[in-house]
């Protein structure tokens, strides 16, 4: 079965995607996918096993491009893991095409998937913070 990205992508098919057993907290995922534009990918039978997007995060440095990228797949999406990888990365350099930029991606501490995705895309492992909704996760960062 082939994959496809779609951009924009339908939220109602993204939120059932998280709803459906995705490791994102609620409230967050919500703002996510409503308050940015967002990418899913899709198989050939309509269904949504993949979703991601970026958010705008303050500068720490004048005129620094500062991204939050998030990501979330269907707990049955490991049989497509390495195309959704390949689209994802396509999707994050897109991104970014503007000129240099900071993305970085939070992986809730010691989650193993996680930590192989941010990995597969390019992204290095900064340090452990504090989060007030997610407790501690470990910040993975990419300069593209």
């Amino acid at each position: 079965m082939s994959l496809r990205l779609a951009r924009p992508v339908d939220a109602a098919a993204v939120l059932a995607m998280m709803d459906a057993g995705c490791e994102l907290e609620a409230r967050s995922h919500r703002v996510q996918v409503f308050g940015f534009p967002c990418f899913g990918i899709v198989r050939d039978d309509g269904v949504t096993v993949a979703a991601g997007g970026f958010v705008p995060r303050p500068e720490r440095t004048p005129g620094e491009a500062l991204s939050e990228a998030w990501f979330a797949c269907r707990p049955d999406a490991a049989a497509h893991m390495l195309g959704i990888i390949r689209l994802t990365h396509l999707t994050l350099r897109r991104h970014c095409e503007d000129g240099p930029a900071t993305v970085q991606a939070f992986v809730r501490e010691g989650w193993r998937p996680g930590r192989r995705i941010a990995a597969a895309l390019g992204f290095g492992f900064d340090r452990v913070e504090s989060d007030p909704q997610l407790g501690c996760v470990e910040r993975w960062t990419i300069g593209v």
